[in-house]
Protein backbone atom coordinates (compact mmCIF):
# COMPACT_ATOMS: atom_id res chain seq x y z
CA UNK A 1 0.00 0.00 0.00
CA UNK A 2 1.31 3.46 -0.71
CA UNK A 3 2.65 5.46 1.97
CA UNK A 4 1.37 9.02 0.55
CA UNK A 5 -0.73 10.64 2.83
CA UNK A 6 -2.81 11.26 0.22
CA UNK A 7 -3.98 8.00 -1.02
CA UNK A 8 -4.36 6.90 2.48
CA UNK A 9 -6.89 8.94 3.46
CA UNK A 10 -8.61 9.05 0.08
CA UNK A 11 -9.07 5.02 -0.41
CA UNK A 12 -12.17 3.55 -0.59
CA UNK A 13 -14.04 4.37 2.65
CA UNK A 14 -13.92 0.95 4.51
CA UNK A 15 -17.56 0.82 5.32
CA UNK A 16 -18.23 0.60 1.66
CA UNK A 17 -19.55 -2.92 0.04
CA UNK A 18 -17.64 -2.57 -3.73
CA UNK A 19 -19.02 -5.93 -4.31
CA UNK A 20 -22.69 -5.05 -4.16
CA UNK A 21 -22.00 -1.06 -5.52
CA UNK A 22 -20.38 -2.91 -8.51
CA UNK A 23 -23.43 -5.40 -8.95
CA UNK A 24 -26.50 -2.64 -8.81
CA UNK A 25 -24.26 0.17 -10.84
CA UNK A 26 -23.88 -2.74 -13.45
CA UNK A 27 -27.00 -3.97 -13.26
CA UNK A 28 -28.62 -0.42 -13.86
CA UNK A 29 -26.06 0.38 -16.84
CA UNK A 30 -27.06 -2.56 -18.53
CA UNK A 31 -30.56 -2.34 -18.35
CA UNK A 32 -30.10 0.92 -19.55
CA UNK A 33 -28.25 -0.40 -22.69
CA UNK A 34 -31.13 -2.75 -23.47
CA UNK A 35 -34.11 -0.38 -23.13
CA UNK A 36 -31.85 1.94 -25.34
CA UNK A 37 -31.16 -1.03 -28.22
CA UNK A 38 -34.59 -2.25 -27.80
CA UNK A 39 -35.85 1.16 -29.04
CA UNK A 40 -35.35 4.41 -31.36
CA UNK A 41 -33.07 5.98 -31.73
CA UNK A 42 -29.49 4.60 -31.23
CA UNK A 43 -27.86 8.22 -30.28
CA UNK A 44 -26.28 9.06 -27.31
CA UNK A 45 -29.23 11.44 -26.16
CA UNK A 46 -31.19 8.52 -26.20
CA UNK A 47 -29.13 6.14 -24.06
CA UNK A 48 -28.39 9.25 -21.63
CA UNK A 49 -32.59 9.03 -20.89
CA UNK A 50 -32.73 5.87 -20.50
CA UNK A 51 -29.30 6.00 -17.45
CA UNK A 52 -30.49 8.90 -16.04
CA UNK A 53 -33.84 7.56 -15.72
CA UNK A 54 -32.61 4.26 -14.02
CA UNK A 55 -30.34 5.65 -12.02
CA UNK A 56 -31.79 8.91 -10.89
CA UNK A 57 -34.92 7.06 -9.40
CA UNK A 58 -35.41 6.95 -6.11
CA UNK A 59 -33.50 3.66 -4.06
CA UNK A 60 -35.91 1.85 -1.07
CA UNK A 61 -33.92 -0.90 0.36
CA UNK A 62 -30.49 -0.16 -1.13
CA UNK A 63 -27.91 -0.90 1.50
CA UNK A 64 -24.46 -0.92 0.06
CA UNK A 65 -22.75 -1.21 3.75
CA UNK A 66 -20.10 -4.09 4.76
CA UNK A 67 -20.54 -3.92 8.58
CA UNK A 68 -23.27 -0.76 9.38
CA UNK A 69 -25.89 -0.19 6.63
CA UNK A 70 -25.30 2.71 4.27
CA UNK A 71 -28.20 3.56 2.24
CA UNK A 72 -28.15 5.34 -1.17
CA UNK A 73 -30.22 8.54 -1.94
CA UNK A 74 -29.96 9.85 -5.46
CA UNK A 75 -30.94 13.51 -7.53
CA UNK A 76 -30.78 14.27 -10.84
CA UNK A 77 -30.87 18.15 -12.05
CA UNK A 78 -30.63 19.18 -15.48
CA UNK A 79 -28.27 21.98 -16.24
CA UNK A 80 -28.47 25.02 -17.90
CA UNK A 81 -27.64 29.15 -17.84
CA UNK A 82 -30.54 31.14 -16.02
CA UNK A 83 -31.47 32.57 -18.57
CA UNK A 84 -32.03 29.30 -20.63
CA UNK A 85 -32.75 28.80 -24.20
CA UNK A 86 -32.06 26.47 -27.17
CA UNK A 87 -28.54 28.18 -27.74
CA UNK A 88 -27.15 26.79 -24.51
CA UNK A 89 -23.67 24.27 -25.43
CA UNK A 90 -22.46 21.46 -23.33
CA UNK A 91 -18.95 20.47 -22.77
CA UNK A 92 -20.09 16.93 -22.17
CA UNK A 93 -23.33 14.47 -21.30
CA UNK A 94 -23.39 13.97 -17.77
CA UNK A 95 -21.59 14.37 -14.55
CA UNK A 96 -22.15 12.14 -11.05
CA UNK A 97 -21.06 13.61 -7.99
CA UNK A 98 -21.28 10.45 -4.99
CA UNK A 99 -20.48 11.76 -1.46
CA UNK A 100 -20.45 9.21 1.28
CA UNK A 101 -20.52 10.39 5.06
CA UNK A 102 -19.85 13.96 5.59
CA UNK A 103 -16.11 13.80 4.35
CA UNK A 104 -15.55 11.83 1.01
CA UNK A 105 -16.42 13.74 -2.53
CA UNK A 106 -15.88 12.34 -5.66
CA UNK A 107 -17.27 13.63 -9.41
CA UNK A 108 -16.77 12.33 -13.00
CA UNK A 109 -17.98 14.00 -16.30
CA UNK A 110 -18.68 11.76 -19.12
CA UNK A 111 -18.93 12.48 -22.71
CA UNK A 112 -21.21 9.49 -24.55
CA UNK A 113 -19.90 8.34 -27.73
CA UNK A 114 -22.17 5.02 -29.21
CA UNK A 115 -19.90 2.60 -30.93
CA UNK A 116 -19.90 0.04 -33.00
CA UNK A 117 -17.82 -3.10 -32.65
CA UNK A 118 -16.05 -0.46 -30.27
CA UNK A 119 -15.25 1.91 -32.99
CA UNK A 120 -16.53 5.32 -33.47
CA UNK A 121 -15.15 8.64 -35.03
CA UNK A 122 -13.77 11.05 -32.61
CA UNK A 123 -12.82 14.75 -33.43
CA UNK A 124 -10.60 17.35 -31.64
CA UNK A 125 -12.75 19.54 -31.25
CA UNK A 126 -14.96 17.42 -29.34
CA UNK A 127 -12.53 17.27 -26.23
CA UNK A 128 -12.01 21.27 -26.45
CA UNK A 129 -14.94 21.93 -23.55
CA UNK A 130 -13.60 19.10 -20.86
CA UNK A 131 -10.29 21.70 -21.10
CA UNK A 132 -11.91 25.10 -20.27
CA UNK A 133 -11.18 24.46 -16.43
CA UNK A 134 -8.84 21.93 -14.90
CA UNK A 135 -10.50 20.84 -12.72
CA UNK A 136 -13.41 19.34 -15.48
CA UNK A 137 -10.16 17.85 -17.75
CA UNK A 138 -9.18 16.27 -14.35
CA UNK A 139 -11.87 14.36 -13.67
CA UNK A 140 -13.74 13.83 -17.31
CA UNK A 141 -13.93 10.78 -19.09
CA UNK A 142 -15.20 9.47 -22.88
CA UNK A 143 -17.87 6.46 -21.98
CA UNK A 144 -18.36 4.63 -25.56
CA UNK A 145 -21.78 2.24 -25.43
CA UNK A 146 -21.39 -0.42 -28.26
CA UNK A 147 -24.74 -0.70 -29.83
CA UNK A 148 -24.55 -4.42 -30.73
CA UNK A 149 -22.58 -5.64 -27.56
CA UNK A 150 -24.00 -3.26 -25.47
CA UNK A 151 -21.04 -2.80 -22.98
CA UNK A 152 -19.31 -0.11 -22.42
CA UNK A 153 -15.67 1.01 -22.20
CA UNK A 154 -13.74 3.93 -20.46
CA UNK A 155 -10.84 6.71 -21.11
CA UNK A 156 -9.76 10.17 -19.77
CA UNK A 157 -10.21 12.84 -21.69
CA UNK A 158 -6.88 14.27 -21.28
CA UNK A 159 -5.11 10.53 -22.32
CA UNK A 160 -7.17 11.26 -26.17
CA UNK A 161 -5.89 14.81 -26.43
CA UNK A 162 -2.57 13.37 -25.83
CA UNK A 163 -3.06 10.79 -28.67
CA UNK A 164 -4.42 13.91 -30.80
CA UNK A 165 -1.18 16.20 -29.55
CA UNK A 166 0.70 13.22 -30.80
CA UNK A 167 -0.80 12.60 -33.98
CA UNK A 168 -1.47 16.24 -34.88
CA UNK A 169 -5.14 14.69 -36.56
CA UNK A 170 -8.70 16.22 -36.50
CA UNK A 171 -9.98 13.23 -36.16
CA UNK A 172 -9.54 9.90 -35.68
CA UNK A 173 -10.96 6.01 -35.44
CA UNK A 174 -11.20 5.11 -32.08
CA UNK A 175 -11.16 1.13 -30.85
CA UNK A 176 -12.38 1.01 -27.49
CA UNK A 177 -12.48 -2.31 -27.21
CA UNK A 178 -9.00 -2.67 -25.51
CA UNK A 179 -10.07 0.74 -23.01
CA UNK A 180 -11.43 0.30 -19.43
CA UNK A 181 -14.26 -1.57 -18.73
CA UNK A 182 -16.91 -0.72 -16.38
CA UNK A 183 -15.99 -3.00 -13.32
CA UNK A 184 -11.68 -1.44 -13.84
CA UNK A 185 -13.17 1.47 -14.09
CA UNK A 186 -15.49 1.69 -11.06
CA UNK A 187 -12.81 0.34 -8.42
CA UNK A 188 -10.18 2.49 -10.10
CA UNK A 189 -12.02 5.68 -9.84
CA UNK A 190 -13.31 4.91 -5.88
CA UNK A 191 -9.92 3.89 -5.41
CA UNK A 192 -8.93 7.54 -6.54
CA UNK A 193 -6.42 6.37 -9.02
CA UNK A 194 -8.04 8.05 -12.20
CA UNK A 195 -8.97 11.58 -11.12
CA UNK A 196 -8.57 13.11 -7.89
CA UNK A 197 -11.36 13.60 -4.90
CA UNK A 198 -12.80 16.70 -3.64
CA UNK A 199 -11.05 18.00 -0.27
CA UNK A 200 -13.12 19.05 2.13
CA UNK A 201 -11.22 22.01 2.62
CA UNK A 202 -11.01 22.82 -0.92
CA UNK A 203 -11.38 26.68 -1.69
CA UNK A 204 -12.79 26.26 -5.25
CA UNK A 205 -14.30 22.46 -5.41
CA UNK A 206 -15.36 21.25 -9.50
CA UNK A 207 -18.81 20.82 -8.05
CA UNK A 208 -19.40 24.63 -7.56
CA UNK A 209 -19.12 24.81 -11.67
CA UNK A 210 -21.87 22.81 -11.54
CA UNK A 211 -23.79 24.08 -8.67
CA UNK A 212 -23.63 27.48 -11.15
CA UNK A 213 -25.83 25.80 -14.05
CA UNK A 214 -28.63 24.34 -11.26
CA UNK A 215 -31.03 26.27 -11.24
CA UNK A 216 -34.39 23.71 -10.94
CA UNK A 217 -35.07 22.90 -7.52
CA UNK A 218 -33.15 22.86 -4.52
CA UNK A 219 -31.39 20.34 -3.14
CA UNK A 220 -33.49 18.50 -0.62
CA UNK A 221 -30.27 17.62 1.58
CA UNK A 222 -28.39 21.02 2.79
CA UNK A 223 -25.40 18.89 3.88
CA UNK A 224 -25.14 18.26 0.39
CA UNK A 225 -25.66 21.62 -0.96
CA UNK A 226 -22.41 23.13 -2.43
CA UNK A 227 -21.34 27.06 -3.02
CA UNK A 228 -22.15 27.77 -6.58
CA UNK A 229 -18.36 28.95 -8.51
CA UNK A 230 -17.98 31.76 -11.01
CA UNK A 231 -18.34 30.46 -14.18
CA UNK A 232 -17.72 33.54 -16.48
CA UNK A 233 -14.54 31.63 -18.21
CA UNK A 234 -16.63 28.65 -19.53
CA UNK A 235 -17.89 28.85 -23.06
CA UNK A 236 -19.98 25.72 -22.59
CA UNK A 237 -21.72 24.00 -19.59
CA UNK A 238 -19.41 21.69 -18.43
CA UNK A 239 -22.43 18.88 -18.66
CA UNK A 240 -26.37 18.65 -19.81
CA UNK A 241 -27.63 16.36 -16.78
CA UNK A 242 -25.88 16.07 -12.96
CA UNK A 243 -26.67 13.11 -11.22
CA UNK A 244 -25.83 13.65 -7.02
CA UNK A 245 -25.66 10.40 -5.16
CA UNK A 246 -25.21 10.11 -1.55
CA UNK A 247 -24.62 7.09 0.59
CA UNK A 248 -24.99 6.94 4.38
Amino acid sequence: MSDDPVRRIWRMPPNLDFDKVLKVVQNEVDLAAKRWQDGRPHDEAAFLNHLTGIMGRHRRGCDVGVSERMKARSQLYFLHREETDSSDKYGADLAITLRIGTSWTKTAIFQLKKAKEYKFSLNRDDLKAAHEDQRIADRSFLMAIDENRLGVRFKKISDLKEDFDRTRHESMTCKASDWTNLSSWLKLWLQCQLSPPTRIDDPAPVEGLLEAFRHDVPDPDPEFDVQPAQVNHLNSIPAKDWLKIELK
